[in-house]
């Protein structure tokens, strides 16, 4: 592709830790639990269009999360759910719904994929 260009960029990222307190954990224990990694690949595609004198534009593409990955940002709200960190840690179950039947899902997980277009004009 004259003029063109493709990147992939991957992220990886280790989850952040949580502290959950089971019946047999001292009271001291801290930082004992994990959210699961976050990992995301992106796509950015461009095409440069020469026209005349210095004259240029630039079109391209960008897709966040190019294989739609669910990464988990929240496994419930603890404030109507009290039970949403056992819920999550022993049993991996992520709470959708707040304690008054409110849907929550919205928090759950990060931006699935999404689509970004543009056009640059340069002189």
């Amino acid at each position: 592709l004259n003029g063109g260009s493709a990147s992939l960029l991957f992220k990886l990222t280790s989850g952040p830790t949580l502290t959950y307190l089971a019946p047999d954990n001292p009271e001291i224990t801290y930082h004992n639990e994990r959210y699961p990694a976050i990992k995301t690949l992106d796509l950015r595609l461009d095409k440069k269009i020469r026209l005349f004198g210095s004259q240029e534009i630039l079109l391209y593409s960008r897709i966040t999360n190019l294989l739609n990955t669910k990464n988990l940002r929240s496994f419930g709200d603890i404030f109507f759910d009290a039970n949403a960190l056992s819920n999550f840690v022993e049993n991996g179950e992520v709470s959708q719904i707040d304690g008054g039947g409110y849907d929550i899902s919205y928090q759950t997980y990060y931006e699935p994929r999404r689509f970004y277009f543009g056009m640059k004009y340069s002189f």
